[in-house]
């Protein structure tokens, strides 16, 4: 099996269970399966899938299908353009707290205590605009 027919079954399976954004979800899963950058999985469309990547992505996606989150089958988000480890421990940074950020930015002064409370990653604490 290729490497585009596994995104296509897996993207169809998610769709089926009703999974929000399927493809994206899929190419993620896929892409962490091979230990590869999303980027990969088209340069190498073609490419056979191997027995152990096929097994990953069967075994990530019916976790997906299952309610986890992507984030905690990956062990990773992206917040503010850093990745973050996130585990079953930790909130998962939500793309809008960065617009938390960008309010935030304009009221800081050079000398503040800025202080990150209850997000559960340290997402805000770790930022690197933050002074």
């Amino acid at each position: 099996m290729t490497i585009h027919t596994a995104l296509i079954q897996g993207a169809k399976l998610l769709e089926e269970g009703a999974v929000s954004v399927p493809r994206l979800t899929a190419e993620v899963l896929l892409a962490h399966a091979l230990r590869r950058e999303r980027s990969y999985l088209y340069a190498h469309s073609d490419e056979e899938l191997s027995e152990v990547a096929w097994l990953h992505f069967g075994r990530y996606l019916n976790e997906r299908l299952n309610g986890k989150p992507t984030q905690y089958i990956t062990k990773r988000q992206e917040f503010y353009g850093r990745d973050f480890r996130v585990t079953p421990d930790v909130l998962i940074p939500r793309p809008e707290t960065e617009h938390l950020i960008e309010a935030s930015l304009p009221r800081i002064r050079p000398g503040d205590t800025v202080l990150d409370v209850g997000t559960g990653s340290g997402a805000l604490e770790d930022s690197p605009v933050l002074p």
